[in-house]
């Protein structure tokens, strides 16, 4: 088994690399968020980092589309 001489040679899973943002203000969404699951959309799953910002969304057209 290959043992990492530095912190740069370790390798993270895609879990970890992959960050997501909030789909309204676009900040990188906290360990516990909210989503937002609409099977008729275009892109069915969408993530908040609050509860204000899916509201938002919610009532903000411009961002659906």
């Amino acid at each position: 088994m290959n043992q990492a001489n530095s912190f740069n040679d370790i390798i993270l899973p895609e879990s970890m690399k992959k960050t997501y943002k909030c789909d309204f203000c676009e900040k990188t969404l906290p360990k516990r968020f909210f989503v937002h699951k609409n099977i008729g959309q275009e892109v069915p799953e969408h993530r908040f980092c609050s509860r204000e910002c899916k509201t938002n969304w919610c009532s903000d057209l411009s961002k659906k589309a």
